[in-house]
């Protein structure tokens, strides 16, 4: 089991280590995404053998860095985003618009400029050793069975429900990093589960659900980056997009959509059993 993880983690290390030094040169989209995601796997298995180790390993000096990169080059992601989100809203009056564009370009190449930063100033041997790390930490092989991670994991899924009534959208957002937490756990102990089977359906509705609440994540963050920039506009006198109102009003129609869909996959929550 414990050879499982290292051989996940050693990938996923692998691929920051690698895609470091091209960010730290240019942060380009498809790099910087994938980075993401495998820091996100990264810290998912620390957070398993963390838990199936009783603490003997931590990890905590690389979740630390981690997480400090994670938000640099996820800030270029999120920036992104919000300036396809942007396009597809106002298609039929850019004009009125054109101030929102250049203020979400120009924290663009901000956030770039500081995730080339942070990028090349990591650790690279660093993070490379944390493999090695995990093998040195690897409990004797009969204190963890197979029955103790399907519990683990089924402990995971059952407290994944949507909250009841109206909360805040940080109580969803806590929903939306349980799902991945779940998917990503799924995702690498597939060789001990195997591909079909309850794991499986429980995974296909980890990465929908998932999906669908990262969607509806999106635009809560876009809708904050309009109204905090109107809000700016009217305080320091600068005159605000004709319509904006009307913009955040849609968005507000929109994230509501999302998220009955996000209740809706919750409700659909499997019914089945990895023990």
């Amino acid at each position: 089991m414990w050879e499982t993880l290292h051989q996940y983690l050693e990938q996923q290390c692998n691929t920051i280590a690698e895609l470091l030094p091209e960010i730290g040169k240019r942060a380009g989209r498809k790099d910087v995404h994938k980075l993401r995601v495998s820091i996100k796997k990264t810290r998912a298995c620390i957070a398993l053998a963390r838990h199936l180790s009783g603490d003997a390993f931590r990890g905590s000096r690389y979740v630390r860095l981690l997480k400090v990169l994670h938000l640099a080059v996820g800030a270029t992601r999120d920036l992104d985003l919000q300036q396809q989100h942007l396009r597809r809203y106002i298609e039929q009056n850019p004009q009125y618009f054109r101030i929102l564009y250049l203020l979400l370009k120009s924290h663009q190449q901000a956030a770039e400029q500081q995730a080339q930063n942070i990028a090349a100033a990591f650790p690279v041997r660093f993070i490379k050793a944390l493999p090695a790390q995990l093998l040195k930490k690897q409990p004797q092989e009969n204190n963890i069975s197979l029955l103790q991670l399907k519990a683990y994991l089924q402990e995971e899924f059952a407290a994944i429900a949507a909250p009841r009534g109206t909360v805040p959208a940080e109580q969803w957002h806590d929903v939306r990093k349980a799902v991945k937490r779940l998917y990503y756990h799924l995702e690498m102990t597939e060789p001990l589960l195997g591909p079909a089977g309850p794991a499986k359906r429980i995974m296909d509705f980890a990465n929908k659900t998932g999906s669908q609440l990262g969607t509806w994540h999106d635009l809560v963050a876009f809708r904050q980056f309009v109204s905090d920039s109107t809000r700016l506009m009217k305080n320091i006198g600068v005159t605000v997009p004709k319509g904006a109102t009307t913009l955040c009003r849609r968005i507000t129609v929109d994230i509501r959509k999302e998220l009955q869909q996000c209740r809706s996959l919750l409700r659909q929550k499997p019914d089945v059993s990895l023990i």
